[in-house]
């Protein structure tokens, strides 16, 4: 019974991760081939962020104000997991916004980031092998180490974070020294 009530929470809560989902089929393509061609990709990946994050928000709000309604609609009113969905749906949304780090990073060939993924795929199938007695454990689980993660990737990424708050006035494709160097300024 209890896998049937988390595999309906996963169910619900996972419909905030398809909007990254959605917008990788669009920034993947597009940074592959402005990186290719040598030109300013953060922009995407500012876009990236700041439309999961809103998209998200909603979703997240709506599903904390309207848990009933919308586990009823899903899967009925036989699975009592309308407490579960609001933190399930923000563990969610964390891992869209690292979705959306990933596949930007791979975009641009920084094959590196596997190693932060590998590792902590591991030790998230690890927590959850010993601690899942309860749905709420298993949930907790998930969201804490979904902050973890998305935190060691900003960490990770730091100057891909920084460029990318950084507003740049026009791109030139290939920087003089000159110019390369008053940047760095």
């Amino acid at each position: 019974e209890q896998s049937g009530f988390y595999g309906a929470t996963s169910l619900v809560g996972s419909i905030v991760f398809f909007i990254s989902g959605a917008l990788n089929t669009i920034i993947f393509p597009k940074v592959s081939e402005l990186y290719s061609n040598g030109e300013d990709t953060s922009e995407y990946l500012r876009y990236g962020l700041f439309w999961t994050a809103i998209g998200c928000s909603i979703v997240v709000i709506s599903f904390f104000l309207f848990q009933g309604l919308i586990v009823n609609v899903a899967v009925g009113d036989k699975y009592n997991i309308a407490s579960y969905i609001g933190i399930y749906s923000t563990a969610m949304s964390l891992l869209a916004l690292t979705n959306i780090i990933v596949v930007y990073n791979l975009a641009i060939k920084k094959w590196n980031i596997l190693y932060v993924l590998a590792p902590a795929l591991f030790t998230e199938i690890s927590l959850i092998a010993l601690f899942h007695n309860t749905i709420l454990q298993v949930i907790l689980i998930v969201l804490i180490f979904n902050i973890l993660l998305l935190l060691a990737l900003i960490i990770f990424y730091r100057d891909q974070i920084r460029d990318m708050l950084y507003l740049k006035k026009g791109y030139k494709k290939y920087p003089s020294s000159l110019s390369f160097k008053l940047q760095k300024i």
